[in-house]
Order: C-alpha cells, then structure tokens, then sequence
C-alpha cells in the first residue's frame, strides 16, 4: 500500500510538473524570436541605445548620404517620435538624457530625449565631434584643409565643455599628423582618445589617449594594419578596442600592446561588458564568446546582405540590434 501511495504521489508530482516545465520552455523558445522597429525610409546608417536600455535611437542615411532623419524609439512597445532636423550623423545618447547629433554644417545639436519633439540645442564645431557620456564635454577637431601635404595644416583638437562652451586645446606630440579618423571618451568620462591616419612626418596610424582632467601629452599607441573604422574604450577603460573593415584589435593602454587581433566577417560589436563579439553578413550573424570565440549563437537575417549594417548590443547587454538593408530594426535577445 505504501509504495502503491508513493508511485501515486510521485506520477501527480509528474503531472504537474510536466506542464509547466512545457509553458516554460515554449515562452523561453518564444522569447528568442526577433522583434522588429521600422520601418525608415531609407537604409539605417547609425543605432544607439539609451543607457537604461529602454529607448534607441536610429538614423536613415537620407538623401545623398550626408545624413537623414532621428527616430527615437520605446523599445517595449515599439513606437517612435521623429527628431526635428535632417541631416544627422554620429550619433551619441547620454546618461544625462540628452541625445548628440553632428550635421553637415558643423552644428553639433543636443537634443532632449524627454522632450524630442523640441528644437535642439546647437554648439558650432567644424570637423568631426563626439560627446562624453555623461554629456558634458565634447571632444573633436577643428580640421583644417589643405590639397597639398607638403603644406599640411593641422588639425586643432579641443575639448569643450557643454554647459559654457569652455574649450582646452589638447596637446599632441606631432602638429603634423592630426588627420583624425575617429574619437571615443571612456565610459568613466576620464579619458578622451583619438585615432590619427598617415601623414608628414609620422611613420603611421597611432592611438592617442588623453587624461581629460589634465590634457597634457598624451600616451601614444601604435595601430597596426590600420585603415580607419572605429574606436571605443573597452569596458573597464583599461585597453581600446580599434575595428578597422573586418579586423577588431585590442590595445592595452599602458604598455600600448595589441592584447587581441581576429578577422571577422563584418559588422562588428562588443558587448558593454565585453563578453561577446557580434558579427555578420551573407544572410546572417554569429555572436561569439570572448575572448575564445565560441559560437553561442546564430542569428538569420535574409537581409543582412551587405556591408555597414549598424549593429549595436543594449548596455544591459541583453539585446543586439541590427540594422537590416530594408529599413527596419531586428532586435534579439541574446542573454
């Protein structure tokens, strides 16, 4: 009789249990499947996610590809408001609220996430800009051109304080080789660092790194294979992640040594907190484990065909967005 009670108990153990591991597995399966924003008029250029992970930001390349319109999405509910102006590019979300925008005129706008709808602010920069995270300082060169390179004018690069325009010329070891290609500030605000192309007198494409409170001469890194792409800080501010077409390398900002190089498809990410690569492209994604590069997962997308889709992981690293070639945004969960 005891066992007979035992072998009862256990098969309506059984018949509860079984059910709800089910729905579970059914809802972990469901939540796996893409979901989608769009759709822009235009091909996506540019994604970037608020740093709550709540909202992103989109941009369409607009006409002639100098830059088209804002969409500020809710990503739980997956409607959007279209920023005022055209024309926008590099585009930043900061903790502050505030979204930077830099146009073809040289305006860097700042607009107000919790009222998008209004008429941003505008500083007058020249050259290309990027904001701090925080939204404070603006980081950029004034660039200066001249067609013939034995008469190179070089480019000024300044930081200026958004509240009062306040700027700090930064001091460079080589007035001749300032030809930027791109920017990025520490996620800590305390370092500002900048990637320079060949020119006069420089044997080739050096990282510069700069202390923001005190912008005296900054540490110098020397870039290999280098052909001007992108660059951010990694997450714990201590090396600097430097994607040029297809190749992601990782410098250590003390020694200046390359601690990582790989040749990946395209499209390439970092998670915030630096566990996971994203790449792509023939029709689909791979995330990858760092730094073993373990596939853990594969993302089809018939649409992503082609080279410079934007591809952006949401701060709390639970989400990758990509942009696909027909305008609209897929977002999968990847944690």
């Amino acid at each position: 009789m005891k066992n007979l009670l035992q072998k009862r108990l256990l098969f309506g153990v059984i018949s509860l249990l079984l059910p709800l591991l089910l729905f579970l597995v059914i809802r972990e399966r469901m939540s796996w499947r893409p979901r989608i924003l769009g759709h822009h008029q235009g091909t996506i250029s540019e994604i970037v996610w608020s740093t709550d992970s709540k909202q992103l930001v989109s941009c369409d390349r607009g006409v002639n590809n100098i830059g088209g319109t804002l969409y500020l999405w809710s990503v739980e509910n997956r409607t959007y408001q279209v920023l005022p102006r055209d024309g926008n590019r590099n585009i930043q979300f900061s903790t502050n609220n505030k979204i930077t925008a830099l146009d073809e005129k040289n305006l860097l706008r700042i607009y107000d996430a919790s009222q998008p709808t209004k008429q941003p602010r505008t500083l007058k920069v020249a050259g290309g800009w990027v904001m701090s995270p925080d939204g404070q300082t603006a980081g950029g060169d004034k660039m200066q051109i001249s067609d013939d390179l034995n008469k190179w004018i070089p480019d000024t690069l300044t930081l200026l304080r958004a509240s009062d325009e306040k700027q700090t010329i930064l001091k460079t070891p080589d007035m001749r080789s300032t030809a930027l290609n791109h920017m990025a500030f520490s996620s800590d605000n305390q370092k500002f660092a900048a990637v320079t192309a060949n020119a006069p007198g420089h044997s080739g494409p050096t990282l510069w790194v700069w202390n923001v409170r005190a912008p005296n001469t900054p540490q110098t890194i020397k870039v290999k294979n280098w052909a001007g792409s992108e660059i951010f800080f990694w997450p714990d501010n201590s090396s600097i992640a430097a994607i040029s077409g297809s190749n992601l390398a990782i410098y250590d900002i003390k020694n200046g040594r390359q601690k990582f190089s790989h040749l990946f498809v395209e499209n390439i990410a970092l998670s915030p907190t630096g566990d996971m690569i994203a790449h792509g492209g023939n029709g689909h994604m791979e995330i990858l484990a760092y730094p073993s590069l373990k596939i853990l997962r594969e993302l089809p997308s018939a649409s992503l065909n082609s080279f410079n889709h934007p591809v952006a992981f949401s701060p709390d690293g639970r989400t990758l967005a990509v942009g696909e070639t027909n305008g609209v945004i897929t977002l999968w969960r990847v944690k």
